[in-house]
């Protein structure tokens, strides 16, 4: 519900406040006055494309701030979209620079401009003879349709829905195994490629072989050289018999406290260079050396940096269990998705069997609807008017069954109808709209229906008509109405009107929320013009009486 709207240097508004009813808002004025800016302004405040043009001479921004009171359902979807605390109370802010900016907020916290194009789609419907409607809309009867039925018949998609649910699960599932499946068409060479994987090792028994492989390689390397060490201790040098003999001299010299330390140093080393000699002999044993495996490694080490070239990846084992999971997998997947194709069609007969069902409700309500629609026509006379709701069948299910829904109408007699949006008459099209509105505006969410002009070209029992059905639907969901007709302003519960003033060389564009006795006067205006007669102050008064 749109409580108020404050414009500040829009065109020719200056800084203007409009206040506004929760049921039918009227704006009348000369023309020129500033009206459709007022409207523009609800565009833009709801994310319409701005322009530069549209800032104030010399002024370097123009603002546009809407208070609205919200249902709570409206204010939990601003919420969710926006991520912004939002109660009954909501202010939307945009703001068009001189320089090109534009800028929206919602209770003062920016929002993306598009964020305020999704709020509109179910807070507001402005509808002008220049400008496409949703009702016009042929993806949009569908729904509305729906939306009719629910007013009705609650729950009558539910069992479908949950079949369709179903099927789309089914659907989903059997897209990922054949995703997966994708991969696996070549099992011969993933087979080959297991086989070539057969004999890696983990990381661990990679590590523990290459550091057995170092470790032989120093081996050998370091048995050749110990071998010339043995020869000086125990070989042809013959170290250890030497140090033996002298051993045995020392013995034979009478003892003396020198001689004996001589005598056990000389021990203490024969004994130290044996015991080395002994350990050295059989650490670097040649024959503890084992070639062959020092080959087997080296051949393995190098398998093993030739694959993870190939492969590219120093993860060779965790390659070969992912290419055995796909082996072992590629045995059940199609297996699996069998059985899923044949559960499909089972579930897909199944939802379009249900969806004939909906089809059967959907037709019998939309008689209804069609009688209901040819009395709101004949009621704007368009007595001749022929409306019907058109059914097609898809052969693709959507959420919500398979038919393809279009409004036709034909405004002449004995003319074949035509779909909705075909039709040619700006004056027609308008009372068809409205006449559609009178009956969607009591199932749809809308809030606030704005009519601008759409009773252009129209007069006398036509306009009366009219008024009527804007003051019908305003009970339904709050109206703001541009006119320029006294038949359908008398049914205002709220009047507003715009004129223009001049002063010091400067235009600006002014607004009055009339009393009763302006109203009185501004009908009489539309009346008679200018020149406001007795007569018709009379027969605005008794317009007035009609509305009672």
């Amino acid at each position: 519900m749109l409580k108020q709207i404050t414009i500040q240097n829009l065109a020719i508004l200056d800084d203007i406040t409009l206040e506004f009813s929760d049921h039918f808002n009227v704006l009348t004025g000369e023309t020129g006055a500033g009206k459709s800016i007022i409207i523009d302004a609800l565009s833009l405040v709801f994310g319409a494309r701005a322009s530069v043009e549209m800032v104030r001479h010399g002024k370097d921004m123009a603002r546009i701030e809407a208070l609205l009171y919200l249902k709570p359902k409206h204010a939990q979807r601003i919420q969710e979209l926006t991520d912004i605390d939002v109660h009954e109370e909501c202010i939307l802010q945009r703001c068009i620079y001189a320089n090109g900016r534009s800028t929206a907020k919602c209770n003062g916290y920016l929002i993306p401009l598009n964020i305020l194009n999704q709020i509109a789609e179910f807070l507001i419907d402005i509808h002008s003879q220049h400008e496409s409607q949703y009702l016009l809309k042929a993806d949009q009867h569908l729904p509305l349709l729906d939306q009719y039925i629910c007013s009705y018949q609650k729950d009558y998609l539910q069992e479908y829905q949950q079949a369709f649910d179903q099927y789309s699960h089914l659907l989903v599932e059997k897209k990922f195994l054949e995703n997966a499946s994708k991969d696996l068409k070549d099992i011969d060479y993933l087979k080959f490629q297991y086989q070539e994987l057969q004999d890696v090792l983990t990381e661990q028994e990679e590590e523990k072989m290459i550091e057995e492989y170092k470790e032989l390689q120093h081996f050998e390397k370091n048995a050749a050289m110990m071998e010339e060490v043995l020869q000086y201790l125990d070989g042809n040098q013959q170290a250890i018999d030497s140090l033996y003999h002298a051993l045995k001299s020392i013995q034979k010299i009478e003892n003396s406290e020198k001689i004996t330390d001589y005598k056990n140093r000389i021990e203490s080393a024969y004994i130290d260079i044996q015991d080395v000699t002994d350990s050295l002999k059989k650490e670097f044993n040649i024959e503890n050396f084992d070639a062959h495996r020092l080959d087997e490694l080296s051949e393995q080490i190098t398998k093993t940096n030739r694959l993870k070239r190939k492969y590219q990846t120093n993860h060779l084992f965790q390659l070969k269990t992912e290419i055995q999971e796909k082996i072992e997998n590629a045995y059940t997947y199609q297996e699996k998705i069998e059985n899923l194709t044949l559960e499909l069609q089972k579930q897909k007969e199944k939802c379009f069997q249900l969806a004939d069902k909906v089809t059967k409700c959907r037709k019998k309500y939309a008689n209804q609807l069609e009688k209901e629609i040819q009395q709101q026509l004949a009621d704007l006379y368009l007595e001749k008017a022929s409306f019907s709701v058109h059914f097609e069948k898809s052969e693709h299910l959507t959420k919500y069954g398979n038919d393809l829904i279009e409004f036709y109408i034909s405004t002449n007699q004995g003319e074949p109808q035509k779909p909705l949006v075909k039709i040619a008459s700006g004056g027609e099209v308008s009372r068809i709209m409205l006449g559609l509105k009178t009956i969607f505006c009591k199932v749809t969410e809308l809030d606030l229906i704005v009519f601008d002009e759409i009773d252009t070209g129209v007069s006398g029992k036509v306009a009366m008509a009219m008024g009527k059905k804007m003051h019908s639907i305003a009970q339904f969901a709050q109206v703001l109405a541009v006119t320029h007709l006294p038949q359908v302003a008398c049914f205002s519960d709220q009047h507003l009107y715009i004129y223009k003033e001049t002063k010091n060389n400067h235009t600006q564009t002014k607004v009055e929320h009339l009393t009763q006795d302006r109203k009185i006067m501004e009908i009489a205006r539309l009346l008679s013009g200018e020149k406001i007669t007795e007569n018709s102050i009379n027969t605005a008064k008794d317009l007035l009486s009609t509305k009672q």
